[in-house]
């Protein structure tokens, strides 16, 4: 399995390229992008005040990108409250 790395998908993020994608839930749901929000330069996300809209109405968050699951727990962000 080829993976990206994960600055090409922030770059991706950014440049809005999801437009178009279906993005979805761990369920199956629907997930619309309505703001990606803005790139943090600064320790914790990689993106804050992002706007997502799902079933259960709209999320607001911070947006952090991992190519594989495992980045989570192997960049420490478990850890960190910057990541809550």
């Amino acid at each position: 399995m080829k993976v990206l790395p994960e600055e090409r998908v922030i770059e991706q993020w950014e440049a809005g390229s999801t437009t178009g994608n279906r993005l979805t839930t761990e369920d199956g749901g629907a997930v619309t992008v309505l703001s990606r929000g803005r790139r943090n330069d600064d320790h914790g996300p990689d993106f804050t005040d992002a706007v997502l809209a799902t079933g259960r109405g709209p999320v607001i968050g911070d947006i952090e990108v991992h190519t594989l699951s495992s980045g989570w727990w192997a960049h420490g962000h478990h850890q960190d409250s910057a990541y809550n």
